[in-house]
C-alpha cells in the first residue's frame, strides 16, 4: 500500500505539472492570441506585471514584516473581498440573460408559490432547480431585487475566501492560507463575475465547505465530532451537488484519499475501521441529504432530482463542428424526444459514443479545442457581466467600450496564477506534500471529466480555485528560497 500511495502521488504531481504546463503555453500562445488580439510576448509582460503585484501583496507578509493576528488578518481579508466586488456590482448594472434569466426569473416564481412554473429543460436538466430555490430564499427575505442577490453573491464570495484561508493553512501553512486568500479576493474574473446571478457562487461554497469538513474529519476518531464531521461533509456535498451535478467528482478525491492516500499511524485492522467509517458517516450524511432534497423538489415541482443528465452534457461535449460547447444542432434532440429525460439521455449518449468510435482521431483533436475554451479562457468575468445591463450609467458605458482592457487583465493574471501553481506542484512533488494530493486530483478529476462533457471556460473555477492554493505554496517555497539564497550570500 505504501509503494501505490507513492507511485500515485508521483502521478498526480507530474500529470499537473504537466498538464499545467499545458495550458501556460495554450492560454499564453493560443487564447491570448484569439481573444486579446495582441502579441503574445505582450501578454507575458501583463503577466509578468500581474506577477509582481502578487510578490509584493506577499512581500507584506514575509518575515513577520507586517504582523497581523489571525484574526485581524479574516477581517481585513474580508474588507478586501467585499469592497471590490461591491463597487463593481454598484458601477455595472449586469442584467440576468440566458441561463441567468431563468435562474432570476423562477427565483421571483417561487417567491409566490408558483413551483411549477419552470421552462421544459428543467424536466432534463433537474439540477438547473437548485440556485433558484436559494436565492428565492433570498428574494423571500430581502424582497425581490437583483441587487440583493448580487450581495449574497459578494457574501458568498467572503465565505470562500475565508474557507480558502482555513485549507490552505491547515494543508500547509499560516502564510499559505494568507497568500491564498489574497489571491482569491482580489482575482479580477471573480470580481467581475460577482454581478451575475450565476450558481458557482453558492456551489462553490459548499463545494469548498465539503472539502473543509473532509479535511478536520480525516483525523477524527472518537467522540461525537467523528460522526458530525464526516455526516456534515456529506451533507455539504449533497448541497454542492444540488446545484451543480460535477460536485460529484469529490466521492472519488475522498475514497482516494482515505483509502490509499492517507497514512494513519494505527495497526491495520484499526485504521480500515476508521477508515471505512470516515467514508460511511460521509455517505449517510450525503443520502440522507439528497433524499430530503428530492422529496422535498419532487412534491412541489414533479420533478425528481435524483438523477444523472450526463447524457446530453456527453454529446455536446462530443461535437466537433461546436468544438464542445452548446450549438442548437444537438439541442434539437429535447424536443426530438419531446423533454423525456430517459428517452433523451439514452438517446444522446448512443450518439455521443458513435461519435468517437466512428472517428476517434477526429474526437483526439477536439480534446486540444476544448481545453483551449475550457482551461485556456478566463473571459467569462468580463463577458458576462458586461453582456447586457438593466440601466445605461456612465460606468457601464465605459466598461463595456474598454471590455479589451478586462479581458487583459483577467488573462494576465489568470496565467499568473498558472505559472505560480507550476512553482507550487514541483515544490509540492519534490517536497512530498501528499496533503496537497486532494487539490490535484481535483484539477485532474475536472479535466478528466471536460474531456468527454460539454466545456464553458467558466467551468474550470472549482478547479483552479484549488490551484490557487497550490500557487500560493509556490509563491511562499519560491519566495523564501530567493530571501534566504540572498541572505547566506549577503
Amino acid at each position: 500500500m505504501l509503494q501505490l500511495r507513492k507511485k500515485l502521488f508521483s502521478i498526480l504531481a507530474l500529470g499537473s505539472l504537466a498538464l499545467l504546463l499545458y495550458t501556460f503555453a495554450l492560454s499564453t500562445f493560443v487564447r491570448s492570441k484569439q481573444l486579446l488580439k495582441i502579441p503574445s510576448f505582450l501578454t507575458l509582460l501583463y503577466t509578468i506585471f500581474f506577477m509582481g503585484i502578487i510578490l509584493a501583496f506577499y512581500y507584506l507578509f514575509l518575515k513577520d514584516k507586517l504582523r497581523i493576528r489571525p484574526a485581524h488578518f479574516i477581517i481585513g481579508l474580508c474588507v478586501l473581498t467585499f469592497v471590490p466586488r461591491f463597487l463593481w456590482i454598484v458601477l455595472v448594472d449586469t442584467k440576468p440573460v440566458s441561463d441567468f434569466a431563468f435562474y432570476n426569473d423562477y427565483a421571483i416564481n417561487i417567491t409566490k408559490g408558483l413551483f411549477k412554473s419552470y421552462d421544459k429543460t428543467c424536466l432534463v436538466f433537474p439540477h438547473r432547480f437548485g440556485y433558484p430555490f436559494i436565492l428565492s430564499l433570498i428574494y423571500k427575505l430581502f424582497g425581490i431585487n437583483l441587487f440583493a442577490g448580487k450581495i449574497f453573491n459578494i457574501f458568498l464570495s467572503v465565505c470562500t475566501s475565508i474557507l480558502i484561508y482555513w485549507i490552505g493553512a491547515r494543508s500547509f501553512n499560516e502564510k499559505t492560507g494568507r497568500i491564498s486568500s489574497l489571491l482569491y479576493a482580489i482575482w479580477p474574473s471573480q470580481i467581475m463575475y460577482s454581478s451575475v446571478l450565476a450558481s458557482e457562487h453558492s456551489f462553490i461554497v459548499f463545494f469548498t465547505l465539503s472539502i473543509a469538513l473532509f479535511i478536520m474529519a480525516q483525523y477524527k476518531f472518537k467522540g461525537k465530532m467523528s460522526i458530525i464531521l464526516p455526516a456534515s461533509a456529506g451533507i455539504s456535498l449533497a448541497l454542492s451537488q444540488f446545484v451543480r451535478p460535477v460536485a460529484s467528482l469529490l466521492f472519488a478525491v475522498f475514497v482516494i484519499c482515505i483509502f490509499i492516500l492517507n497514512r494513519y499511524k494505527q495497526p491495520l485492522s484499526k485504521s480500515i475501521f476508521n477508515k471505512v467509517k470516515l467514508l460511511g458517516f460521509i455517505l449517510i450524511g450525503y443520502v440522507l441529504s439528497v433524499a430530503l432534497l428530492n422529496y422535498t423538489v419532487s412534491s412541489l415541482t414533479g420533478v425528481s432530482i435524483w438523477r444523472s443528465s450526463s447524457g446530453y452534457n456527453l454529446l455536446v461535449g462530443t461535437n466537433s463542428k461546436s468544438s464542445g460547447t452548446y450549438n442548437n444542432e444537438d439541442a434539437h434532440i429535447l424536443s426530438e424526444y419531446n423533454w423525456d429525460f430517459k428517452k433523451v439521455h439514452s438517446a444522446a449518449k448512443q450518439k455521443a459514443l458513435e461519435r468517437i468510435k466512428s472517428n476517434p482521431l477526429e474526437f483526439i483533436y477536439l480534446i486540444e479545442d476544448k481545453f483551449i475554451i475550457m482551461w485556456g479562457d478566463e473571459a467569462y468575468g468580463p463577458l458576462w457581466s458586461t453582456v447586457d445591463f438593466n440601466s445605461e450609467t456612465p460606468s457601464s458605458k465605459w466598461f463595456d467600450q474598454h471590455i479589451h482592457l478586462l479581458l487583459i487583465i483577467s488573462q494576465a493574471y489568470y496565467i499568473a496564477i498558472l505559472i505560480f501553481a507550476f512553482i507550487g506542484c514541483a515544490v509540492i512533488y519534490k517536497k512530498r506534500r501528499y496533503k496537497a494530493a486532494a487539490f490535484l486530483l481535483i484539477f485532474l478529476a475536472h479535466i478528466g471529466a471536460y474531456t468527454f462533457f460539454e466545456v464553458q471556460s467558466r467551468y474550470h473555477f472549482p478547479a483552479i480555485l484549488y490551484m490557487l492554493i497550490i500557487a500560493a505554496y509556490g509563491i511562499n517555497c519560491g519566495f523564501s528560497t530567493v530571501i534566504q539564497t540572498k541572505t547566506r550570500a549577503a
